[in-house]
């Protein structure tokens, strides 16, 4: 009878852990995710503010909204974006740690179901979790990893983590001159901070994800 108890008690437990490691692979899952969408809006945002600055998108114009005449200038579009880049790149700092948070966890939780998960070959389910992922996992497989693999994995890191941190860089910068230029000091003056929250983000970026 204890024994069959301490089975059931046994079996309760794991079947628990299983459950828990469902969950937390799907919040990895949605965290992945919206990380990309994070980054998707931080590419298409950064694109936009460098083209504004260099003249070829224009958006000096008024709009007409029940009946009442709205105006969008330059250097307030170029102000608002700053800060949304910035907003932005924190939030893909937040999302990139939780991430690596969840994952921690469920190596933690396999090595006490004694399953070994080869998370530092990146074989494992979650290292190609969405379309950046992809792009960054490791080449998998039986043969060795030959020179052309090698190539492979060095472009991709350079140019994917360097395009989430050199493109919002070179557009925060394009802002911060172009208000220099155009604006006065109280305007120009909060572009330093989102410059400094974009670089800040841009180091924990290569730091997690590098």
């Amino acid at each position: 009878m204890v024994e069959d108890s301490a089975s059931r008690d046994s079996a309760t437990s794991e079947e628990t852990k299983r459950n828990y490691i469902d969950k937390v692979s799907q919040a990895v899952t949605s965290t992945s995710h919206s990380l990309s969408r994070a980054m998707l809006l931080q590419y298409i945002l950064s694109a936009l503010l460098l083209a504004v600055c260099i003249g070829v998108v224009s958006v000096d114009k008024e709009y007409s909204v029940l009946g009442t005449s709205l105006g969008v200038s330059r250097t307030g579009s170029l102000w608002l974006g700053g800060g949304i880049l910035a907003v932005l790149m924190v939030a893909a700092v937040s999302l990139v740690v939780r991430e690596n948070i969840f994952l921690d966890e469920l190596k933690r939780l396999y090595e006490d179901l004694n399953y070994q998960v080869p998370w530092d070959e990146g074989k494992h389910p979650f290292a190609a979790n969405d379309a950046y992922g992809a792009l960054l996992a490791k080449y998998t497989g039986d043969t060795p990893q030959g020179a052309l693999a090698a190539i492979y994995d060095t472009l991709a890191v350079w140019l994917l983590i360097g395009s989430w941190t050199l493109l919002p860089l070179s557009a925060q910068t394009a802002v911060l001159i172009t208000l220099i230029w155009t604006a006065g000091f109280w305007v120009w003056a909060p572009a330093i901070l989102f410059m400094i929250v974009t670089i800040g983000a841009a180091i924990e970026l290569w730091r997690d994800t590098g």
